[in-house]
């Protein structure tokens, strides 16, 4: 069982007991060096103003920057935040609020059961928090009063509240150790030069602690069973300064990783770190990325290229061309590199796969590209193999279009 840290105005849960304002330093600091995670904390941390500083518009903008790049606990955040607005604050200073919070992320933890103990002439007072995670305490007698607080996957956590007290108080949960013990997470990344934005290859990323990659031709890499929590990697390559970044693994998942190298040694822009969609991660995309030569455009690709079409996006592969269709409605994706396919039209033709699915007749140049999170084009014997159709003369040879949309509950 941990033990909950009274910190000045806050019970706040950290790793290590730090104290309120080595806290708050700790999460800015990640929070600047682009690990979007550690913003979605800092922002609750502002929001509750558990450790000294009550900041709501601070807290808004720190929740919409990690949302629009995926972290969703700071989307529900954020949500929250807009509905409720500052909120009314009890008049008693008897009456205690808090938040219980997940530890990794910030995401609000309903249904924490909250334990007031050893109070005079009462005995025990029990409360469950909200949705938001969040929990009114009853006027309760000045002095300090034990909590003990409980939540199903969580790890048992124990601390004094004090009354009265101005602040609200913060407990930031930690998954129990079989939970974050359960699945190892990992990292999918690409490598860019400072100030051209060309991708850079053999990028030598090593993880301390084991794990290392070397970034292909798109400067992309993908290193799998991680241990979750904080690690560091050590990005190299002859003619570039080399770079250490740290960044947070969530367990179970992918976290998607942008930096820059620089030629010269100059200031480099922060990393850019957001939670994988697990619709690719089922997909297999991370590992066709590292294992299959193709093209691949993620949705930040398709934003830099100002796509007005999905046809936009696939011209951008080589040797490929998008025209009218001969055999139905709609465009369709003609490779240039192959020959063969349909005898009777000439035309070598890439079959698309949407979500997984094989189409017909569809048309490339009405699908939105800010509906796609990721797009595939792969051509003669480098079509996957749970995507080679031997009965689809036409396809099977001459390559394959795969679509992935965006999950609709992953904001960016």
């Amino acid at each position: 069982m941990r033990t909950l840290a009274l910190i000045t105005t806050a019970v706040l849960a950290t790793p290590g007991a730090l104290h309120a304002q080595g806290t708050l330093e700790r999460y800015e600091t990640a929070c600047d060096s682009g690990d979007l995670v550690d913003c979605s904390v800092l922002a609750l941390i502002y929001q509750s103003g558990a450790a000294g500083v009550r900041d709501l518009a601070r807290a808004e903008i720190l929740y919409d920057r990690a949302c629009r790049r995926d972290v969703l606990s700071a989307c529900r955040r954020l949500s929250l935040l807009r509905e409720e607005g500052p909120g009314e604050r009890p008049e008693s200073d008897r009456v205690r609020v808090g938040y219980v919070a997940d530890a990794y992320d910030g995401a609000p933890l309903g249904g924490a059961v909250v334990l007031v103990r050893g109070i005079a002439g009462v005995g025990e007072r029990r409360y469950v928090s909200d949705v938001a995670g969040r929990v009114v305490l009853d006027p309760l007698p000045y002095g300090s009063h034990r909590i003990d607080v409980t939540r199903g996957g969580y790890t048992r956590m124990e601390g004094r509240v004090p009354v009265p007290w101005d602040g609200d108080f913060l407990i930031l949960m930690e998954e129990t150790a079989e939970e974050v013990a359960s699945t190892a997470g990992g990292i999918f990344g690409q490598v860019t030069e400072q100030g051209t934005e060309d991708a850079v290859s053999d990028v030598d990323i090593v993880v301390t602690g084991g794990g290392r990659a070397i970034s292909n031709r798109d400067g992309r890499f993908f290193i799998e069973d991680l241990e979750p929590g904080r690690v560091e990697l050590r990005l190299e390559r002859l003619g570039y300064e080399p770079r250490t970044l740290t960044v947070t693994v969530r367990r179970g998942r992918t976290i998607e990783l942008y930096a820059t190298l620089s030629p010269d040694p100059v200031e480099l822009e922060p990393v850019r770190v957001s939670v994988a969609s697990r619709y690719l991660e089922r997909s297999g995309f991370y590992q066709r990325s590292q294992s299959v030569a193709g093209d691949r455009f993620t949705f930040r690709d398709i934003e830099a290229m100002s796509a007005t079409t999905v046809g936009d996006v696939v011209r951008r592969a080589g040797g490929v061309t998008v025209l009218a269709s001969q055999i139905g409605f709609g465009s369709e994706a003609i490779s240039n590199r192959r020959r063969g396919g349909d005898a009777a039209y000439g035309r070598c033709r890439l079959r698309p796969y949407y979500n997984g699915t094989p189409l017909v007749d569809f048309n490339l140049e009405l699908m939105p590209p800010d509906e796609i999170e990721a797009l595939e084009v792969y051509q003669g014997a480098n079509v996957p193999i749970e995507y080679f159709d031997e009965m689809q003369h036409a396809g099977a040879s001459c390559g394959v279009v795969l679509i992935w949309t965006r999950d609709p509950r992953r904001a960016r």
